[in-house]
Parts: structure tokens; C-alpha cells; sequence
């Protein structure tokens, strides 16, 4: 079952949300939270600070099957609304962008490497290219692309 949760997290579900992180690996580097311009990787060891984005408003997508999608943004009413993913496989990231996109209705931005294979699973989910920056580019979906 996919879940989509915001606000406070309890024990189980913070159980759930370590079992993922541990056991899926960020291959791709791409699952981190910018704070004071700086990134930090989600792991582990860090987690409390996305329980922490969590509680203040930002939205998790989750299950123990497929993996887990972070919109970040809403805590600090940033205007752009970025997306993190860290799914078991391509397949898994598709299931749980669609649950995505039927909870949120804002633009969604993701920022991620070249080489990550999700860029395929993001473009047939009517991402767009916008940006590209070294080894990284800038996608979007924009909220009136929702209404397919």
C-alpha cells in the first residue's frame, strides 16, 4: 500500500521510513535536502531532519514495496516544489508518482544527475527539461500538464 502522509510521523511510520532509506541505496546521489545552500544526503543517521520537513507541512509518499517520494517546500513556503525519489526501480518510482500527482496539484521541480534512470520514468510522466547544469539537469511538471 502507498501512503501519502504530511504532518507528524509516528513511531511506526518513522520505523517504516528508516527500513527504506536503509534498505534501498542511493546510487545516484540525488536524494538529499538543500539547507543554508548546502546538501545533505539523506541516510540513516539524518532522518530526523526530514521527520522534521515532514511535521511542518512538506509531503512524503511512501510504501515498504516501492520506496519513497519527498515534495519539499511547503515547510518554507518556497515557490518551487521539489521533488525527491528514492525508489527500488523504475517501475516502483512510476507507481509512486501517480499517487504523487493525485495528492499534489503544484508545479513539481527535480533536480537530479545526467545518468540517473529515472530521467525516462520523469519524461514519460510529462516532466520537462529546463535547465542543465554540469552533470545535472532541472525537470518540471507543471500543474496544468495534471489535468491530462
Amino acid at each position: 500500500m502507498i501512503i501519502y502522509k504530511h504532518g507528524t510521523l509516528s513511531k511506526k511510520e518513522k520505523d517504516v521510513l528508516r527500513w527504506i532509506v536503509s534498505s534501498i541505496p542511493d546510487t545516484n546521489q540525488d536524494f538529499y535536502i538543500t539547507k543554508d545552500n548546502q546538501r545533505i544526503f539523506l541516510d540513516i543517521n539524518n532522518l530526523s531532519l526530514l521527520y522534521n520537513c515532514v511535521r511542518h507541512g512538506d509531503r512524503i509518499i511512501y510504501s515498504e514495496e516501492e520506496g519513497l517520494i519527498c515534495v519539499l517546500g511547503f515547510s518554507d513556503e518556497n515557490h518551487r516544489k521539489y521533488i525527491k525519489i528514492l525508489a527500488k526501480d523504475n517501475y516502483a518510482a512510476s507507481k509512486l508518482l501517480k499517487v504523487l500527482f493525485w495528492n499534489v496539484k503544484n508545479d513539481l521541480w527535480i533536480k537530479i544527475k545526467k545518468s540517473n534512470p529515472l530521467n525516462y520514468v520523469l519524461k514519460e510522466n510529462k516532466f520537462l527539461f529546463r535547465g542543465s547544469r554540469g552533470k545535472e539537469i532541472l525537470l518540471c511538471r507543471e500543474k496544468r500538464s495534471i489535468k491530462e
